[in-house]
Order: structure tokens, then C-alpha cells, then sequence
């Protein structure tokens, strides 16, 4: 079982290792599937209204997140995705925060700060059904998109958003915030049996992701 962790609470060794492992499958010549075709599945899944439709959302992304944690650990096997809980650490992790480093467009300086998402998120975690959660967890979701992405940067740009590497802790976070409803209400789990796709990159279908347990990992608290 692997912990995935506060991006505050990694060292500098953990850092090292995930930014290599990024770095890695950055290369153009990394084997596949390289950074860009990872961000690509995104945009395709957008296009064709799943990755991004009630009730796929969350599931989508859990499966999402596996796939891209995985291919890092390839490349390093100790690394895991980090989460950034913005709604505690508002400014965006300084080990990420020159956008220039990572050949992205941000609306934000590293020393800005997001908005501040805890009523909404509180509100999520109020709903006890999961139709409820998923549409209020949209509202901070697509907040710090924009916030970080401004209206030209590519986390901005939802199709694109993979792009940047603060996605993918984003979205780390998005998922923990599910688990952690999930804790409190087992029983509102939805009925998502069919194959998530793409089918030539994902392997589980929705309700197989319903579980982080079963998936092999968990989350700091």
C-alpha cells in the first residue's frame, strides 16, 4: 500500500524523485505513454463528454490520476502523486511555482494566492448523496483551474489542463476530498459498471475505482 502525501510534508529526496520522474517522462523519447500522451487522453475524454460528465467525473479522474502515478513509478519506484490541499496552502507549492520551469502560462505569481474554497468545500462534504457531492465539488474544482490558469495558461483551458504539472496535484487533491466523503458515507456510492475509458490505457471500470484501498494506495491525513 503507498501513501500519497501532502506536497508540504514531502523532503527534499521526494522531491527530487518525483520532479525526475516527471522530468522522464517528459523526454520526447520516453517510453510510452510519454507526458504528452497522457495529457492528450484528457482532451480526448473531454471531447467525447466523459471525463468530464456526471457521474464519470470523479471516477474518470481517479483512474486518471492511477494511470499517470504509475507511470512515474516506473521511472522511480518510491514515488508517489502528491496532493496540494489549497484550501490550506493557498499560494501554489514553491517547488512548482515558476510556471517558466515547466514551459506553461499561469494568470497567477508563485507568491499569489488562489480563492478561498473551504465554505464550498465544507458544503460538499454537507451532501450525503453522491450526485450532491460531485456537483458541489465542481464549483472549487473549476475555481482554481481558473485562478491558476488565468484565461490564457493551460490550466485555464480544461482540455489542456494536464499540461501543467499543478493538474495533476490538483486533481490528487480533488480525490482525497472524495475518499474522505466516501469515509462518511459508505452507502452512497453510485453504480458505475461499465469500462472506463480509453480502454487501451485505463483498466478498471467505474466501480472497480470506487475503493482507493483496493487500488493500492491511500492518503495522509
Amino acid at each position: 500500500m503507498i501513501v500519497r502525501k501532502n506536497q508540504k510534508n514531502l523532503n527534499q529526496d521526494e522531491w527530487d524523485d518525483f520532479i525526475a520522474a516527471v522530468r522522464a517522462i517528459q523526454d520526447v523519447e520516453a517510453s510510452a505513454p510519454n507526458y504528452s500522451s497522457l495529457a492528450r487522453v484528457h482532451t480526448s475524454r473531454f471531447h467525447q463528454r466523459t471525463a468530464h460528465r456526471y457521474p464519470e467525473f470523479l471516477p474518470w479522474h481517479r483512474e486518471y490520476l492511477w494511470t499517470f502515478e504509475n507511470r512515474l513509478r516506473h521511472e522511480r519506484p518510491d514515488v508517489t502523486l502528491p496532493y496540494w490541499n489549497w484550501v490550506e496552502d493557498r499560494t501554489i507549492p514553491p517547488r512548482l511555482a515558476k510556471a517558466s520551469e515547466w514551459g506553461v502560462t499561469r494568470g497567477m505569481d508563485a507568491d499569489d494566492s488562489v480563492g478561498d474554497y473551504k465554505a464550498e468545500v465544507n458544503d460538499a462534504f454537507a451532501q450525503q448523496t453522491f450526485r450532491g457531492f460531485h456537483s458541489s465539488i465542481n464549483s472549487p474544482h473549476g475555481g482554481i483551474h481558473i485562478d491558476v490558469g488565468g484565461m490564457s495558461g493551460e490550466m485555464g483551458n480544461i482540455m489542456r489542463s494536464p499540461e501543467d504539472i499543478l493538474f495533476w496535484l490538483h486533481h490528487c487533491f480533488l480525490d482525497k476530498l472524495w475518499a474522505d466523503w466516501q469515509v462518511d458515507n459508505p452507502n452512497a456510492e453510485p453504480d458505475m459498471p461499465k469500462q472506463l475509458l480509453p480502454e487501451s490505457l485505463f483498466t478498471h471500470t467505474g466501480n472497480d475505482v470506487l475503493k482507493i484501498n483496493n487500488m493500492g494506495y491511500s492518503y495522509e491525513q
